[in-house]
């Protein structure tokens, strides 16, 4: 079915997010402490520091999903 397929889809692309963010943080550490422009209070390493965060919540959730679902 379609949904499967997308759901799969789905699935691999925040896979291929999460590690994109995982090997930027090894690789490039600063970026992880640098301010976002125009004097922004955020921090950019806070953003991609709550993305690393939200990724054990992410797993879980995807593991619970699977592959094998039944569509009504």
């Amino acid at each position: 079915m379609n949904v499967i397929k997308d759901l799969d889809n789905f699935h691999y692309g925040i896979l291929q997010t999460l590690s994109l963010i995982q090997k930027l943080k090894q690789e490039h550490p600063s970026l992880f402490n640098e301010v976002l422009p125009e004097d922004s209070d955020i921090r950019m390493g806070d953003i991609l520091q709550g993305l690393l965060n939200a990724e054990s919540e992410l797993s879980k959730s995807l593991d619970l999903v699977g592959t094998d679902l039944e569509v009504d």
